[in-house]
């Protein structure tokens, strides 16, 4: 390790190092051919003999090139002293290659769960691509791994696709009526790129001969580029604004690094350095880092306001279930009552009118058949019994017709309705008045009873309730619809906001009302108030009537 050694860093071409007439090193193999390609990206460290004092150092190189030569200076030291500069000087540069290509992978994994990717791959291919750019640039990769020309070949493709991902990510964030020129730019170094494949493929050029054209390209674009990214920096907002004032600096930073290059390089005024360009990209790095991390703590806080409004809304599906559950409950249990209300009331009917004349049948039929010799008197109790008969069958009927109008089998809906204000109207001192288009076989006969009963309902309620003088029925047909109306001019009654019933005289009856309309699936509107009367609107889809 301490033996004495010379360390070149950098000769591209096949060479060889003679200390005086002996041979020493050589890089490649000397042959006649024309073309000589590029030995790639490599440095080297030369062993020398002991006895080196007093000898000629002679290189011979071959090049086909326009120039011949090595990269930087050509040192005498210690092989000891040459690996420690190595591990020192690379080893921040690989550090920083490794950690760039290391973030541009978790950002791309970061991007695709969040689903902000396309606004960031360019930024994705600059951040990669520059980190493999900055390893084969450094030593120390090479001690590590030593494939010299797939460090070349790297070295060329990292460096022309980061200004492809530079230029894509820039046209992302810029104002959008400068959007056009990174747009442009774009296409112009993806020709350039494949152009340089093809070359390196087919010519074997000098690292110069495409380098530094694409050195002069970048640097014309980027100070295109700067200026209009300083435009769209005054008006785009915060997050915008860090990462243009970002490229800013980067773009600044690389003219830097550009300028030294060609002037240590191309010129051959001393050894390069990466000094600034990656400075510059660990900016953008971290600024773009900053911006991911809020944006992610973002994301999380919305899903977590989404997940509360999911939770919500499910507590409050939850509690309309449970006041539907409810609400049926009551309904079956107000139908069950309404049943027996139904039931009470048929039998208080048949024991208090047919029960009670069938019983004096009875009885008039016993003295009959006492006063057998009795003409007159047997014919008064047959008289009696044929006319309490006559009641009594008369109340059945009646109360038949309660339970199911016979009118609405024999003539329809429309003389049932008519019929229903007739009867009601000789027996009460309102004066009714009817407008009824026909409306029969429109629905079907479940509903039928339905409409009758919610007219039935609404007329039983004037009469008991309502204290008019007069009230009009009114059915209308139209194409799709019939529309009913009730509606008179008695004392009314109280609504509330909601327009539910306030009043308990009329508050069952309309709750029954309600009930058969939703089961038409039809529209009910009820308007009243004190003093002004009521109306009563029902607006029923039509159903055609099946015949089968």
């Amino acid at each position: 390790m301490h033996d004495p050694a010379i360390f070149i860093s950098r000769v591209e071409k096949i060479f060889e190092v003679h200390l005086g007439s002996k041979k020493i090193y050589s890089f490649g193999k000397f042959t006649p051919d024309k073309k000589i390609p590029s030995m790639g990206l490599a440095w080297h460290l030369i062993k020398v003999p002991n006895d080196f004092s007093g000898k000629t150092l002679t290189f011979h190189i071959r090049t086909d090139g326009s120039y011949i030569g090595t990269y930087g200076d050509i040192e005498l030291g210690s092989i000891n002293t040459f690996l420690n500069d190595i591990v020192k000087d690379s080893f921040n540069n690989t550090i920083v290659g490794v950690a760039s290509i290391f973030a541009g992978i978790i950002f791309f994994i970061i991007l695709i769960s969040l689903g902000y990717l396309k606004p960031f791959v360019g930024l994705i291919i600059f951040q990669i691509s520059t980190g493999i750019w900055i390893l084969t640039n450094s030593n120390l990769t090479q001690m590590l791994l030593y494939v010299p020309m797939l460090m070349f070949y790297s070295q060329h493709i990292a460096l022309f696709t980061s200004a492809i991902g530079f230029f894509i990510f820039a046209g992302e964030i810029i104002e959008l009526k400068y959007k056009i020129i990174p747009k442009r730019m774009t296409h112009i170094h993806l020709i350039y790129l494949l152009s340089a494949i093809i070359i390196d493929i087919v010519v074997y050029p000098d690292t110069v001969d495409t380098i530094v054209p694409f050195l002069i390209l970048v640097s014309a674009n980027g100070l295109i580029l700067l200026w209009f990214i300083l435009a769209s920096a005054r008006k785009g907002n915060l997050e915008a604004r860090i990462l243009l004032s970002a490229l800013a600096i980067y773009i600044a930073l690389a003219l830097v690094d550009i300028v030294n290059y060609i002037n240590k390089v191309v010129l051959n005024r001393g050894a390069y350095q990466i000094n600034y360009a990656q400075y510059g990209a660990l900016c953008l790095y971290i600024l773009f880092f900053w911006i991911i991390i809020l944006r992610y703590l973002n994301a999380n806080k919305q899903n977590l306001a989404a997940k509360e409004e999911v939770l919500k809304n499910q507590q409050i599906a939850l509690e309309a279930v449970r006041k539907e559950k409810a609400a049926q409950k009551q309904f079956t249990h107000n139908l069950i009552l309404s049943q027996e209300s139904e039931r009470k009331r048929i039998a208080g009917e048949l024991h208090d009118s047919i029960g009670q004349e069938l019983l004096i049948i009875k009885n008039r039929a016993l003295l009959g058949l006492e006063d057998i010799c009795n003409d007159d008197s047997r014919r008064d109790h047959l008289s009696e019994i044929s006319s309490l008969s006559s009641q009594a069958i008369k109340e059945v009927r009646q109360i038949t017709h309660n339970l199911r109008p016979y009118q609405l089998d024999r003539v329809g809906l429309t003389k049932a309705l008519q019929s229903l204000i007739e009867r009601l109207q000789s027996s009460s001192e309102i004066k009714f008045k009817m407008f009824v288009d026909n409306i029969d076989n429109l629905f079907p006969s479940e509903s039928e009873i339905n409409i009758y009963r919610i007219v039935q309902e609404g007329i039983n309620n004037i009469m008991k309730h309502s204290e008019a003088a007069s009230a009009v029925l009114m059915i209308s047909k139209e194409e799709s619809n019939v529309c009913i109306t009730v509606e008179d001019n008695g004392k009314g009654f109280l609504q509330n906001q909601t327009g539910n019933v306030k009043s308990e005289n009329v508050g069952f009856g309309l709750s029954g009302i309600n009930e058969r309309a939703q089961i038409l699936g039809a529209v009910i509107e009820i308007n009243s108030k004190p003093g002004k009367g009521t109306i009563l609107k029902l607006n029923l889809p039509v159903k055609i009537k099946n015949e089968f």
